[in-house]
This record gives structure tokens, sequence and C-alpha cells, in this order.
């Protein structure tokens, strides 16, 4: 189940994590962040019309160096790097103090902190704490023993072919429903195992799990021969998974059976001893999201030797959790991950990797801590109060299009009128009270326990009422995102400080930054998969079919223009890919534009700063949000498996299908920025 529910149900600002090292809080960045625009970023020597991007950020651009243990950097990693530092020091004094009862939640999230700093302890362990599932795996004696082994493994969080989850039906947005999706593939993508260029990539697997194998014991001949067995398997699943492009048909995804059908149609597999190995009761449907795949599997299970799906399976143990073993294994793990296949030049502090294991399994209970650090109430109210305003002027922006029907147009205002907004923090918190988690277990231990914690609350939730309160970002996610079955945009108290928003600084500093993020997280309620959402969250056709065919065809030219930007090599943005966050990106600085002269037209003009307009400002606010710099394998890597484009991309391509972008900064036809009219899209 891990990340699935960001994949398949929300759309986030940017899916990547990025993670940084640093002191600070908010006193810290008091005394080094300028409230506005740092012109020591910029690079005002280039013709904005000619290279927008560099003019906004050239300077940044010119001294900054990627960390050596990142695979990139730019302002979601600087402000993370800020966040991680502000978390580090409120665990590290909760250490000392012993201020929190190891029962209580907090107490929980400080004792799995001081366990995955214990690295004297855990390389004592050894593979200890991975050897009950391996002696489960290894008693395989038949493939009809293989759905029991599968559900026990599947609910502790380790992988294998499928994955289930509980969610709210994408056509039924009152009712919880369980979902059964691909899984189980080692390598990041399907197109990694069958494309030419990514040829370096297996023969680094193939070497990579050899050498796993060898760390679980095995002699060089056995993982050898084992791993040869994996990558055949995962070769065969690879073929049968549908590609990215196609996993954002929200309709093709959804595919509605009984537990009966669904066991009817794969024979070699019986999923009804899946499921109630796991602990479900009666279980009304699944939605199968690829139902080829799954046959695929069941074919694979029968004509595969049990010797082989042992192999898959000790690899899918040792790989979904080397992070928590010993050292050998956490840097073979990263040797292949982090360096071979992304770039990173050496491996994390400590304390780096294990507060990222904190945030994932126990992030709601350091969140309460963080949410007092750095989100004064004052913040909450002013990004309220422009979520507002550029919802009001999504409003406006709908009455003036001239493409859709006033029909549509009725629709679209209801469902913009009914969207949830959370921003900070939730108003409950999540509970870890049941979660069974304490100082004398091992680091895999706590993370395994973890796991089946989430498992069996997420399998709770199929028999009750959907949690409107619910978040699924913690407030320290530097993040923001769109849920299409709960219609709501949710903006985490970590996004909401600078560069992306500083409520000190200038409204067009800020609505250039937050403002545009705003925008584009109600975007996604419009875009090519929002749109097919309607009011209450349902996947239900709600357009006429002559504005269907008029957004598509602008739609179209939105994956014609991204698909000319060459970024790597001879590699191109995948267009259709990233349609949706690229139709988002052109809606929430359109938006936040005018929001902002809504704002101004309210509330006075105020005069130039540092020699720049207010609509200046807003637009070098925008390019600097999405300043950041690659290596070469990350980006590789991006281009292949990202919903979103390149961020250097994100950062001047929007622009350019505004007039008035043009008329900021009084750009003649012959600037390289400037698309001809006929090329120009606008959409909201």
């Amino acid at each position: 189940m891990k990340g699935k529910l960001n994949q398949y149900f929300f759309t986030p600002l940017l899916l990547s994590s990025l993670v940084g090292c640093g002191t600070g809080g908010e006193k810290a960045r008091e005394k080094t962040q300028e409230h506005g625009i740092e012109l020591s970023n910029m690079d005002q020597k280039t013709r904005p019309g000619n290279d927008f991007y560099e003019y906004a950020n050239g300077g940044w651009l010119a001294r900054t160096e990627i960390p050596s243990d990142e695979i990139r950097w730019g302002s979601f990693s600087e402000l993370n790097k800020s966040n991680e530092a502000i978390l580090k020091n409120l665990l590290e004094k909760a250490v000392k103090s012993q201020q929190y009862a190891p029962s209580s939640d907090q107490g929980k999230a400080v004792s799995l902190y001081k366990i995955g700093m214990d690295t004297g302890r855990i390389e004592k362990m050894g593979l200890q704490p991975i050897a009950p599932f391996l002696k489960k795996i290894n008693a395989l004696k038949n493939t009809k023993a293989l759905p029991e082994l599968l559900a026990h493994l599947h609910s502790y969080g380790i992988g294998g072919f499928f994955s289930q989850y509980v969610y709210i039906d994408k056509k039924d947005s009152k009712t919880n429903a369980l979902y059964l999706v691909a899984d189980g593939l080692g390598l990041p993508d399907r197109d990694f195992y069958t494309e030419v260029k990514f040829e370096k990539s297996r023969k680094q697997y193939k070497a990579h799990l050899q050498r796993m194998f060898e760390l679980m014991g095995d002699p060089s001949a056995a993982a050898s021969k084992k791993a040869a067995q994996v990558f055949e398997l995962e070769l065969s699943l690879a073929k049968k998974t549908l590609t990215r492009t196609e996993r954002r048909d929200p309709k093709k995804t959804y595919n509605k059976m009984s537990l009966a059908g669904l066991n009817r149609s794969n024979p070699g597999f019986d999923f009804a001893k899946y499921f109630h190995k796991l602990g479900f009761g009666k279980i009304p449907y699944i939605i199968v999201e690829q139902p080829a795949f799954i046959q695929e599997v069941n074919a694979l299970v029968q004509s595969t030797s049990v010797e082989q799906l042992k192999a898959y399976l000790q690899w899918k143990l040792i790989n979904g959790s080397a992070a928590y073993l010993t050292k050998d294994v956490r840097e073979q793990d990263w040797k292949f991950y982090s360096q071979q296949l992304r770039g990173a030049k050496e491996m994390k502090p400590r304390w780096k990797t294990v507060l990222a294991s904190v945030n994932g399994k126990l992030g709601f209970a350091l969140g309460q801590a963080y949410v007092d650090e750095v989100f004064p109430p004052e913040a909450k109210k002013k990004a309220q109060a422009m979520v507002n305003n550029i919802q009001a002027t999504f409003g406006d922006r709908i009455d003036q299009l001239e493409w859709m029907s006033d029909e549509t147009k009725q629709k679209a205002k209801q469902k913009l009128k009914s969207f949830g907004v959370k921003i900070g923090y939730p108003d409950k918190w999540e509970s870890y009270e049941k979660l069974r988690l304490t100082p004398e277990m091992s680091f895999a231990e706590a993370y395994f326990s973890s796991n089946i914690f989430e498992h069996k609350k997420n399998v709770a939730d199929l028999y009750k009422p959907i949690d409107k309160g619910r978040w699924f970002m913690t407030p320290q996610t530097v993040n923001a995102y769109y849920s299409p079955s709960k219609n709501e945009i949710v903006f985490p108290a970590a996004i909401l400080q600078p560069p992306f928003y500083d409520y000190k600084a200038d409204e067009a500093v800020n609505y250039g930054g937050i403002g545009a993020v705003i925008g584009h997280e109600m975007t996604h309620g419009f875009d090519d998969q929002g749109r097919q959402y309607d009011a209450e969250g349902n996947l239900k056709d709600w357009w006429t079919e002559a504005d269907a065919d008029r957004f598509d065809k602008r739609a179209q030219k939105v994956v014609k223009q991204f698909d000319e930007y060459v970024v790597l090599d001879s590699m191109h943005v995948n267009g259709k890919l990233t349609l949706g966050e690229n139709i988002a990106d052109l809606g929430g600085i359109t938006l936040a534009y005018h929001a902002l002269q809504k704002h101004m037209a309210e509330n006075g003009r105020p005069e130039k700063i540092d020699g720049l307009t207010p609509e200046q400002r807003l637009f070098v606010s925008w390019a600097t949000i999405w300043r950041c710099k690659y290596r070469p394998e990350a980006l590789k890597d991006r281009l292949t498996t990202d919903v979103h484009a390149p961020a250097m991309i994100r950062g001047f391509a929007p622009l350019s299908n505004l007039n008035e972008f043009e008329d900021a900064f009084k750009l003649k036809e012959t600037d390289k920025m400037v698309r001809a009219d006929s090329l120009k899209i606008k959409i909201w």
C-alpha cells in the first residue's frame, strides 16, 4: 500500500520528496530570509524576453551546487532543509528532556528516532529482524499456499505482485471501496525493463539483485541464479503493466467486480483466501485497476516454479526493509537506487534517513510540535483570505470563457464552490494509540509494527463512513494536493513558508508563489483528469459533448507544447504524461495574476519595489519557486516516471502563453519567450 494513495487519488504539486540539512526555524529564517524577492538570486543582465528562467534565477543557478547527498536541489529542497532542521531539533530536545511518556504518540515518535539512531544495536541484530518472514517464505511448498503467504507479507508492508488498499470509491464518493492494484517491480517503471536507453540500468539492477542475495547468505552462484529468476519474473510483470500515461485515465483503471468474479477470472490464485487472511470480512466489491496485469500474475503463479517464487519474495523482503537493516545492506541499497539510478554522490547523514522514517510512520505526532514552532495564526488567516480571492477569481474566469456553454459553466462553478479547503494542519490529529512501538524494539521491528498498524486501520476503513477531516499529508510536508474524490485542496503548514509564502512579504510575491500554488491545485479539479469528477467527487460525466471536445482540443495544444521541449540529450518532456500538471501550472499562474489584480483593485496599487512592478514581481516569484538543478541520472529518471515536467521547464513554459506576461516586461515579437498568438493556450 506504501505510496499508492498519493499516486492514484491525489494530485500533489510535487510528488518527489526533497530532503536537505541545516539548522534553523522561524527565528533562523528571520535572520537570513529577505521578505520578498532576493535580487542576488536573479541575473538582471539577461533579458527577460530571451531567457526568463535565467533572468529570475541566474544568480542562484551560478553559485548553487547540488549537495553531494542529493540528486537535485531547488526551492523545495531549501525549504525542506530548514524544516528538517526544526524537526531534528524538536526530536533531539525531546530525547534529552524525556518530556514525553513512551506510550504517548509523541513518545513513540521519539522512541523510533532513538531506535533508528542506535546503529550499534542495528549491526548487532544483523538480519535477525527479517528472519521470521524469511522462514515463512522458505516454508512455501506449493502455489496453493501462496495467497495466505502473500497476505501475511503484504500486511507487514512487504510487497510482491500486487497490493491492495481501501479508499473512496471513485464513482461513489460517499463510500469506501477496496482497490487491487499492480505492484511488485524493483525498477522505477515498466520502461526500465524494455527500452534500449535503460540497458545500463538493467545490468546494474541484475548485479544489485545478486549482491543483495549474497548479503542474505547465498553463495555467489546461487545468488546469481536467483537474480536471474527475479528479473525474469519482473520482466513478465512489466510487460503487462499499463504505461504511466495509460494509468492517468481514471475510467480505464476503474474495473468493478465481485470477489467471486475476481476468483473466476483468476483461477490460479485464491483471492478469497488472500483477502480473508488480510483481515477483511464481507467485501461488497473490488475495484481492479489493471485486470490484464492481475491475469498475468495468475498465469505466472501457475507456470512459475516454487523455487522462483521464493526467490522473488525473498528479494521483496530485503528490498522493502533495507533501510532498517545493517550498514552493508543499506549501502548496497543506496548504491543502486540513489547512486547508480539517480546520481547521488554520497549517502545522507544518519539523522536524515531516520527522520524520514519518523515522518513517514508517526508524522502527525511530530507535526503537532512542528506547527507550534512555525505556523502562527496570522499566517493561516492571510492564506485563507488568499484562497478565497483566488476562488472568486476562478469563478469570474469561468464566466468569461468563450469556449464553454452556459450549461457546463454552471456545473463548473458549482464544483468550484463545493471545494473543501484545508490549511496548515488538521483540526483533529491522527491517533497512534493502537500502534505497538516500544524502546526495546529493533528499528526493523518498529517498521513492521508500524506497517501492520496502518494496514489494520486501512482494513477497518472499508466498514466505516468517509472521514472528511482526514489529511493525507502531514503538516511538515513541503507539498500540496488536490483530491478529486473529496473535491478538496490541502496546503500543509510546511509549504506556507518562504519562498512560497511569507506573510510579511508584498502581495505580488505571495501571489506569484503560494497564490499560484493555490491556483494550481484548484485547476487540478478541472484538468484532463480532475474535470471528469463532479462536485460531489464522483467520476461522472457532467460536460456537454461539445464542451468536452473543445476542452480536449486545447489540452492537445498543451501536449504539443511540452512535447517539443528537449531537456536531456535527445530526451523530450512527455506531454501526455505531464498534461495534468501542465494544465494546472498554466491555470495556477493565470489565476494568481488576475487575483492579484482583483486584490489591488480593492486595496490599492503599490509602488515599484527594487525597480519591479507588482506584475513583474509576481512572474519572477513564480519562476523562483521552480529554480532547481538535477543530476543527469535523476533527470533521466524523472522524464520517464514523473507526471510533472522538470522544474526548469515549469518556471517559464506556462508564461509563454500569457499576453499579461509579455505586457509586464514589454516584450517584443522577436523575443524568444514570445509565442505566436495562434500557438498561445488559454483554458481556464
